[in-house]
């Protein structure tokens, strides 16, 4: 197992009730995301200064569905489950869609169009094959850490109980 495991009948994670500023803090990270999203789209803003309230506002987004954990009593796994698959969905789009079409024009400039597309679209594969086996070996350091702690744990408590002995018998 894995770190951050609960032994069974335990949960590792106990909400609270929900906190009484998180509405308004929710609801003001909102009007200012709105906003920023509304200046940086304005005409006669340069282009720094649309790239900054647009990044702002990306980082803005992040901050306001963080704070919707304010809201929640418990872990429903099956809205986790949905919402991780959804940001996932998210990320393959925008690396689909966007990224590869920069790295294809950017190829272009030194490339055929068709050697440059291929370039582009590989590159996008070997990236997903290296953090393919950097989550493998990310998983496999976490388990041997994992097993050596419980080891550890163990002969610790294994310790005790001979030295318990020990000083119960003299």
């Amino acid at each position: 197992p894995l770190l951050g495991t609960a032994p069974r009948g335990k949960r590792l994670f106990e909400a609270k009730e929900p906190r009484p500023f998180a509405l308004p803090l929710c609801v003001l990270c909102a009007a200012l995301l709105l906003l920023f999203a509304i200046v940086a789209t304005m005409g006669g803003s340069s282009h720094a200064q649309a790239a900054f309230g647009m990044s702002f506002a990306a980082g803005l987004s992040t901050g306001v569905g963080a704070l919707f954990v304010c809201f929640t009593t418990s872990l429903d796994r099956s809205l986790l489950a949905a919402t991780m698959a959804f940001s996932a969905g998210v990320m393959i789009y925008v690396s689909l869609v966007e990224v590869i079409a920069v790295a294809n024009e950017y190829f272009s400039q030194s490339y055929s169009p068709s050697l440059a597309y291929a370039l582009s679209t590989l590159s996008f594969f070997a990236g997903v094959l290296a953090m393919a086996a950097v989550d493998s070996l990310v998983h496999r350091v976490m388990e041997k850490v994992a097993a050596h702690s419980a080891q550890t744990k163990r002969d610790g408590e294994a310790d005790r109980a001979e030295a318990a002995t020990t000083d119960e018998q003299q």
